[in-house]
């Protein structure tokens, strides 16, 4: 989906431009103790990303790969109601992404577009996929999803899935692999309770 966004810039003044980013918080995530730990689940969200493109004008910002940051641990601020469905309240987290600061632009009407074109943004299924599978499993049981009839065997691959004390998801043999992990990662982004 595009989005359009129009601001006015004062002259001589750069410009942070975000292309993606992720965080991690102890309130999200409350089996992490450490920043470290937090630190490493926030770049795992953004490991593998290939796509990132920039433009300015139509000239293409090169290296946009080379623009990754990590931050210090910082306060936030979860509000009710937010659009993650996460739990609100007040903790901290530590971010991964990529982000550019753009030199300020001459005086006038400039285009910067951001495009994240085959973008591939693997997750751990290591660590979250207890989660996944539980939260996909309850949508099922409590038929708050819909599944096309040609898709039967996947529903039973989700009704008997279960994981093994090494972590691992254990998956029928006839499993529709992709199928299967995609509706997983539908869930991955929600709070389910």
């Amino acid at each position: 989906m595009e989005e359009l966004l129009c601001v006015r810039v004062a002259a001589g003044k750069a410009i942070l431009l975000p292309l993606l980013n992720a965080d991690c918080s102890f309130l999200t995530n409350p089996n992490l103790k450490t920043e470290s730990q937090l630190l490493s689940c926030a770049k795992s969200e953004n490991e593998g990303v290939t796509g990132l493109d920039a433009t300015i004008d139509g000239v293409k910002i090169q290296g946009l790969q080379n623009y990754r940051v990590q931050s210090p641990l910082f306060n936030l601020t979860i509000p009710d109601n937010n659009i993650a469905g996460s739990k609100p309240g007040t903790t901290q987290a530590v971010s991964d992404g990529y982000w550019v600061l753009l030199k300020p632009l001459s005086v006038g009407s400039h285009t910067i577009e951001i495009y994240e074109s085959d973008m591939i943004v693997p997750v751990s299924f290591g660590i979250e996929h207890r989660k996944m599978l539980s939260d996909l499993q309850m949508l099922f049981s409590n038929n708050m999803v819909a599944v096309p009839p040609q898709f039967d065997d996947l529903i039973l691959d989700l009704r008997i899935a279960r994981t093994s004390a090494e972590g691992k998801v254990e998956k029928t043999a006839s499993a529709q692999l992709d199928l299967f992990d995609s509706l997983r990662l539908c869930t991955k982004h929600y709070h389910f309770e």
